[in-house]
């Protein structure tokens, strides 16, 4: 999404049925980075960095992904259409909030699931590329809902822990790395990493210590060598996405020959 990107393929390496929100296979409709950075014809982000670090006060800092030229139709066609439909930014002493507009959410999937991080990192990009503190993500949905197939899958199940409150030393809770060391080469290093794939010395160090590593530990999963899966996903610096990689490969291990032995 910082990216701006749009397309299924890269994306769909890592989860396979993204291609299936793909009208033509090739592009995403509604891709929120690329209605972001792309879709209007200016790059909204650069322009709400702009505002943000000229007019104190500002509140004319609207991000759209909602594009009623293509989206507000007579038909009833088409697989992804943005459920988040503006974004807005304002900073209040020294700290960025943000405001994310839902038309439609999933309560699951959508509004604690996916956009808790996608929004999340994208504050954090703001706010790290502005000098700011990172403040309050709000979130304003128009028709929350949940699935009974997949409510039915939650009975009974209760939270094992609070990642943020055992994720720090000694009890403390945990403040992951920042995204953003040096706001000048963030954007121009971040197309690097997508090329470069066995790159992890970046001037922002989250890029090569917390990204690149859980990319090279998903490569070594692909490649079915357990051991440097688990020995990359161990690495990566963010505890937090340290934590779920490690989980993640532990599900999917559960049944694998060999697998108890590698965890």
């Amino acid at each position: 999404m910082l990216a701006g990107r749009n397309d299924v393929e890269w994306i769909s390496r890592f989860n396979g049925r993204m291609n299936t929100y793909s009208d033509d296979g090739i592009t995403f409709h509604g891709a929120y980075g690329y209605r972001w950075r792309n879709w209007f014809g200016k790059d909204q982000l650069q322009k709400a960095l702009f505002r943000l670090s000229t007019y104190p006060n500002d509140r004319r800092v609207v991000v759209s992904m909602w594009d009623p030229r293509q989206d507000l139709v007579e038909t009833n066609d088409g697989k992804d259409y943005p459920c988040n439909t503006q974004i807005m930014f304002w900073e209040r002493n020294e700290d960025l909030h943000m405001t994310v507009c839902n038309r439609s959410n999933d309560m699951i999937w959508g509004a604690f699931g996916a956009n808790a991080v996608h929004m999340s990192v994208l504050l954090e990009y703001m706010a790290g590329m502005l000098g700011y503190g990172i403040g309050n993500y709000y979130q304003f949905s128009n028709n929350l809902h949940a699935y009974v197939d997949v409510l039915k899958k939650l009975d009974g199940m209760q939270p094992q822990y609070e990642p943020y409150l055992t994720l720090g030393e000694d009890g403390l809770k945990y403040t992951p790395p920042a995204l953003i060391d040096e706001p000048s080469t963030f954007d121009k290093e971040l197309l690097e990493w997508f090329e470069d794939v066995d790159r992890l010395e970046y001037e922002n160090t989250y890029l090569g210590d917390t990204c690149a590593r859980m990319r090279l530990s998903w490569r070594y999963w692909k490649a079915k060598n357990y051991t440097n899966a688990y020995y990359h996903a161990h690495s990566i610096d963010d505890r937090a996405w340290r934590k779920a990689c490690m989980e993640w490969l532990d599900r999917r291990l559960e049944n694998t020959p060999g697998g108890s032995f590698l965890r």
